[in-house]
């Protein structure tokens, strides 16, 4: 299996030395800042806010920006808008790789163009998962599955929170269910708010006076939607389980499975809104 990790796929092929590596990896992080130290340095925050949030945030499992606002610190556009410097400022490791001189523009073009379609090759590739494998873990390799999907098939970087929830009603405006038939049983759930589905559809069909009744806001929902699952439905048939899919209508809500065993959620935060992704079996 090829490694997940780009800078560790360079040190395997021998372009580029552990010790660059490390050297870029320290880079990257003294780059990429949280969103408490980029609140910070705009002077929205001071280091004691931050310190209370994240004691607030050992005990709540909520993310940063979400206590911020309910501790009234921040507001829910003060938020947004560090996320989206966060993301725009991101430094990735072929970049810090670059900018120390270890790989030149073209280079770095070429080995992550090598890297994906190695990536893509080996996804295509039929695994066969133990019969034994415990419920949980199998839901922790399809998490990972799931955001890759997510960010490859809406071009939307994403930021990704797991943790066990109660049953979930709400936050289902747009959804799509495949369930995983078999030896082992699955249902996953995909949701948005309403105000995601509608930015999304205005971004995408790039006309900003859309309503959310318009039927092209619907359309291209239920289309988006549908790519979205037909990925997911192949990497899981690539992973050796059978899948059943269907994509209900705009605003349909689903409700909650009864004596689930096992609920998490995952909670996207984009450019366009909040992303929902909760996962029962």
């Amino acid at each position: 299996m090829k490694p997940d990790f780009f800078g560790q796929y360079l040190v395997d092929r021998g372009i580029v030395t552990p010790e660059e590596l490390q050297k870029a990896i320290q880079l990257q992080r003294s780059f990429n800042l949280s969103v408490g130290e980029y609140a910070m340095k705009q002077g929205l925050l001071q280091l004691t806010d931050v310190n209370r949030i994240l004691t607030y945030q050992k005990s709540s499992g909520k993310r940063f920006g979400e206590l911020a606002v309910d501790l009234g610190l921040l507001t829910e556009s003060q938020v947004e808008e560090l996320l989206e410097h966060q993301r725009r400022e991101h430094l990735f490791i072929g970049q810090a790789l670059v900018s120390i001189d270890v790989l030149s523009k073209e280079s770095l073009e070429n080995e992550l163009e090598q890297f994906t379609a190695g990536k893509r090759l080996e996804e295509r590739q039929r695994q066969q998962l133990p019969a034994d494998l415990p419920n949980r873990t199998i839901w922790m390799a399809l998490f990972d599955l799931v955001e890759r999907y997510v960010i490859r098939v809406t071009r939307i970087y994403t930021r990704k929170e797991r943790w066990v929830l109660g049953p979930q009603e709400d936050l289902l405006e747009l959804g799509a269910c495949i369930s995983f038939t078999g030896a082992l049983s699955f249902v996953l759930r995909l949701g948005t708010t309403r105000t995601f589905a509608l930015n999304a559809a205005r971004n995408f069909l790039e006309d900003p006076a859309l309503s959310e009744t318009n039927p092209l806001v619907q359309d291209n929902l239920a289309e988006l939607t549908n790519v979205l699952c037909g990925a997911l439905a192949t990497r899981m048939s690539a992973m050796g389980l059978e899948t059943e899919m269907s994509v209900p209508s705009f605003g349909l809500h689903f409700p909650p499975v009864q004596g689930a065993a096992i609920r998490l959620h995952l909670h996207f935060s984009t450019p366009y809104g909040r992303l929902s992704l909760t996962v029962l079996s």
